[in-house]
This record gives structure tokens, sequence and C-alpha cells, in this order.
């Protein structure tokens, strides 16, 4: 598999708690030692996914940069990490007070990163933070971020989607954000199929998502569609036929959307996702993709009656153009058609009954525990009747 040489660029307005300073292409991680460089840090605390780390060549490539630091390491196993473990991380942290904390793996590895940053200058109870209900910390160590998956692109976004008592949080603040976002394509390589599918509809479902979004923007629409236009013709090859222009893409992409919910943020396929993962363990990623196909076709109907965005329907519908133009896809039936036909070829469950929600018990309970705040973020207004027949489709009702 060839490489390329990596490139580095400083993202517009880039600063400390502005956008990450961003090195992107193959052999990436090499400037993380840089990066260490110029943050002047001795000691680091490594927040890393233990299998992810060794597998795929990050712990080979950080070994020179890291040895000449003090660096105390915490290990995440398994996805969407709990309270309890966060807890034991953050007081770590504030035991060592690091000069940096580095976090290399996929979604929730970055995120339980940015949840120990935030904690870490405050003596609050780290529950409380993770609720909203206490500030982080006042001094917020310096974070670099590197992902050894093309999903979340939680490397250029200033929250961390983390679980609390079986439920969503969502800690968001503009220090959260990493100064340094590392993508290095190449770090993908070792994930497995299924993480390699999953990673991939969820950075998919945020680039077209936050197109619609009632908080999008020019700019966080030209992400959205730049993402899209790169996961298009790439998101059946990285699963199905790897390659290393599939790597780059994926990787590419999942930056490009990460860049455009922190500013767009999602939409009602997440909204109704979040409790899937809680409750049925359905990975992140499925458990958004899921939804978005009837989401998307929802939206694409949406009228002067029951758009909420403010900019008017027109202007909802010509973002969801936009988003099929940069796929080279006609129209959002045509693209529906497309994301139904690409979930069947990934041979995983894409109907509700078959993750675990099978009775009107069930389907009742996942209506009730929708995010609010992601779904008032959807262009057109979801009551509950709405909810309950998006839900039944999703299960081919």
């Amino acid at each position: 598999m060839s490489q390329g040489r990596s490139q580095v660029y400083e993202v517009e307005g880039a600063g400390r708690f502005d956008a990450p300073r961003t090195a992107i292409g193959w052999g990436a991680v090499s400037e993380v030692g840089a990066a260490l460089e110029r943050l002047a840090a001795d000691s680091v605390l490594l927040v890393a996914d233990r299998r992810a780390y060794t597998a795929s060549g990050a712990e080979a490539a950080l070994a020179e940069a890291l040895s000449v630091r003090r660096v105390q390491r915490i290990d995440v196993d398994g996805p969407n990490p709990d309270a309890a473990a966060i807890e034991v991380a953050v007081a770590r942290c504030r035991a060592m007070e690091p000069d940096v904390v580095l976090a290399v793996g996929g979604g929730s590895a970055i995120d339980l990163a940015k949840a120990v940053a935030g904690c870490c200058g405050t003596d609050a109870e780290v529950v409380d933070v993770l609720r909203g209900q206490a500030p982080i910390g006042s001094e917020v160590p310096p974070l670099i971020a590197v992902p050894t998956t093309a999903g979340t692109g939680s490397e250029a976004t200033h929250f961390a989607a983390l679980y609390v008592e079986g439920r969503k949080v969502s800690l968001a603040h503009q220090k959260l954000r990493p100064a340094y976002a590392i993508v290095d394509p190449s770090l993908s390589r070792s994930a497995p199929r299924e993480l390699r599918a999953v990673a991939g509809l969820d950075a998919f479902a945020q680039a077209l998502e936050s197109a619609w979004a009632v908080d999008a923007t020019e700019q966080s629409l030209a992400d959205s569609c730049r993402a899209l236009e790169l996961a298009g013709p790439q998101l059946d090859d990285v699963v199905h036929a790897p390659s290393a222009a599939a790597f780059d893409a994926m990787a590419r992409a999942a930056f490009h959307a990460g860049r455009a919910i922190d500013v767009a943020k999602t939409t009602a396929a997440h909204a109704l996702s979040y409790w899937l993962t809680a409750k049925h363990g359905v990975p992140h990623g499925h458990a958004v993709a899921l939804f978005l196909g009837p989401i998307l076709s929802f939206n694409a109907q949406v009228s002067a009656q029951d758009c909420v965005d403010p900019r008017g329907a027109e202007a909802v519908k010509a973002r969801l153009a936009a988003a099929c133009k940069a796929m080279k896809i006609s129209s959002p039936a045509a693209l529906r058609v497309r994301w139904d036909a690409f979930l069947q070829s990934l041979s995983i469950p894409t109907r509700l009954s078959e993750v675990g929600v099978k009775t009107d018990d069930d389907r009742q309970a996942l209506v009730e525990a929708v995010n609010p705040e992601r779904l008032s973020n959807n262009p057109r207004r979801l009551d509950r009747a709405a909810l309950e027949r998006i839900v039944a489709e999703a299960d081919g009702r």
C-alpha cells in the first residue's frame, strides 16, 4: 500500500481554542513529536484505545517522541466509557497535572480525553461537570487528537459524547477543541471490517445531517459537502475493498464532517440513536444509520408549514440538493435508494426489531428517550406522531 507525503496545514483562524492545527495525510503521525515540542510538553497523559494503539502502528510511531517525556497511559477498552471510568481517569490527570493530553484511538478515546482534560483543573464532582451542573476547569491542558478510525471527527470538535447512568450527555466547551488534530489514514488500516463500517456510517450521517441542520452555515455546508464528496465514492470501498485511496478519502471525510458538526451539530437521526446505544448496545454509527434513511425522506418533504429553519423550506431543500450534488446523486429519493442498498450490503441488522426494539412498549420508550437538543436542530418539525412514524419506518413497518 503506497504512502504519500503528509500534508500539514493550519486551518484559517486556528488558535488554542478556535480550530485545531491540523496535519493530515499518510505519515502524519510523525508530526506528533513536533506538536509536543511546540507545546513544550515534558509530561504527557496518554489516553489510548488499548487494541488500536498497538495494532494501528501508533505505538511504534510515537515511541521516540514519548521516550524522552514523562508519560502516564490510560487504556480505553471498548466503546462508550462510563462515568466510573471517567472518574478514575480524571483522578490520575489531577494527580499528574500533565502538560498535554494525547488521545490515540476512535471517538471513545478522544471523547474520554476531552472529559479528562476538562475536569482536570477543577475540584468539582466529575458527574456534575459532565451533566453541565459545574463548569470545566479554568486551566485545561492542550489536547492532541490522533484518530485511528475514520468516524466521529472528534479531532475537529469542541464537544464530547459521553454516557452517564445509561444516558447520553454532551460535554461542550471551546476549550475542549483539540489544539492539534493529527489525521493519518494509515492508522485506520488495522481496524476490523465491522469497525470500518460503523465508523464510516457515522461520518456519512454527520456530513449529511449537518448539511440540512438548522444551525448550518455557509462554511459548515462547505465542509459537509466536502465530506460527502470524499465519502460518497469511497464508503463502500473502505468496507468491502479497502485501498490506500479509500482510507485516505474516508479519513479526510471524517475530519471535514467533524468540522461541519462542530458548527452545525447533528439532528434527528442522532437524536433517535442514543437510546439504542445506551439500552441495547448498538454501535453508535449503526444506530444512527438505522434512522438516517427515514429522516432523509422526511426532511426532503419539508414545507413552509412545518419548517423550523428561519431561512425557510426552500433554503433547506437547496442545502440538501447541494449535498446530493456533492455525491453526484440526482435527488434525495435516489440517495435514499442508494443508502438502503448500502446498508443491506453490510449484512448488519437493518430493522429496529433486529436490534432489540420488539414491542410497542420498546418503541414508545425509544420515542420518549429522544435527545431534545439534537431534535430541535432538525429543519422539519417532529412531533410525537411524526417520531412514531419514523420509528415504524425504521422497523420496516
